[in-house]
């Protein structure tokens, strides 16, 4: 009889010890309304929603005692019922497709949010999306993040943003981006605004002092840009083919104008201040920017590049005493007219009459 229980009892032990193996080991759970992983000790991501019928939920700051600390790669993806969601405030990140093809239309999140990213591809072509308010907080918006996404019409990128990825508004409804005042950003990824199609105006923030390459290449609708004090450098091809693109004022603190820069853009008027510190227009620069009427060259400037001003017609300013015989062979290819003037500012609203045309 003894030795029976003292089996039973080891039995019981046993089986108790499998059972807790089995629960630290499992790491995917199921509740009744959402799906989740551990991805820590006492933490969890939102892997999917296990009624897809519903319209509207908030996701849930703790489940079955761990933190909710994100949503999965492909949470609610192809989800076509889920229309609004509330972001609980423990939330961190949005994983990589988590939206993408989706029906929301709304997202909110909660007051004090501790959002940090927005994965690759998050709300891809999440055609209905149209009100998504950014928390301050957020530091990284991936790559192609709200691209496709057709009803959404204006973007606020909170001053904590330190990342923004390539083709995040790639063929959207965003016609506007605002930045908070004081942002932290200090480059544009290359091709972020590309093929932004409806983007119409964008005001770059302060602290910026690099537009990569093909920033907002075929922006065709985008009219106005203000570049920052900070600029240094506007990359290759940063506005080709903005054929909507009118005037630019270049702060004087850019020195570089890189290759294709303005090509095939509809730029009618570019200023540059008369204490600019510009010394090189790349090859190709304004090429076949047909609406360019003139454009005075500072005098900083040590290098034009190879057609520089082809197919533009556009009148060329220079300064008195300026040597063109510096400049890469091939400058002005298409002989564009060039004048000289004795001086200039910034201020005046009309060219003064030049002195001379240079033979």
């Amino acid at each position: 009889m003894k030795r029976f229980l003292i089996l039973c009892i080891l039995v019981s032990l046993f089986t108790q010890a499998c059972s807790s193996h089995n629960q630290d080991t499992h790491d995917q759970i199921e509740q009744p309304l959402f799906s989740y992983s551990l991805v820590a000790n006492d933490k969890i991501e939102i892997t999917g929603i296990n009624d897809r019928m519903l319209k509207s939920v908030e996701l849930p700051t703790h489940i079955n005692g761990y933190e909710v600390i994100g949503i999965s790669d492909r949470a609610f993806r192809r989800n076509q019922f889920l229309e609004s969601i509330v972001i609980s405030q423990g939330i961190e990140y949005i994983g990589m497709f988590a939206f993408e093809h989706s029906a929301i239309r709304s997202v909110h999140f909660d007051e004090n949010s501790n959002l940090k990213s927005i994965g690759l591809k998050a709300f891809f072509g999440a055609k209905e999306l149209m009100v998504i308010n950014l928390p301050q907080g957020t530091e990284i918006i991936s790559s192609y993040a709200f691209a496709h996404t057709d009803h959404l019409r204006s973007l606020y990128i909170p001053k904590s943003v330190t990342f923004i990825g390539s083709n995040i508004i790639l063929e959207s409804g965003v016609e506007d981006i605002v930045f908070e005042d004081d942002s932290q950003l200090s480059t544009l990824s290359r091709l972020a605004f590309k093929d932004a199609t409806r983007l119409k105006a964008l005001s770059i923030p302060n602290g910026v002092t690099i537009l990569n390459d093909y920033l907002f290449q075929g922006a065709t609708s985008l009219m106005e840009v203000d570049l920052p004090e900070t600029l240094e450098q506007i990359g290759y091809g940063t506005f080709q083919y903005t054929v909507c693109l009118g005037e630019v004022i270049i702060p004087e603190s850019v020195k570089v104008i890189k290759t294709r820069a303005f090509s095939e853009s509809g730029i009618e008027k570019i200023m540059f201040h008369e204490d600019s510190k510009l010394t090189s227009i790349d090859q190709f620069a304004f090429y076949n920017s047909k609406d360019l009427a003139y454009i005075i060259i500072p005098e900083s400037i040590t290098h034009i590049g190879y057609a520089a001003f082809s197919q533009t017609n556009a009148i060329l300013y220079f300064l008195i005493d300026q040597p063109l015989d510096s400049f890469e062979d091939g400058w002005n290819l298409d002989d564009n007219k060039v004048y000289w003037l004795s001086e200039w500012h910034f201020n005046n609203e009309h060219i003064p009459e030049p002195n001379l045309e240079n033979d």
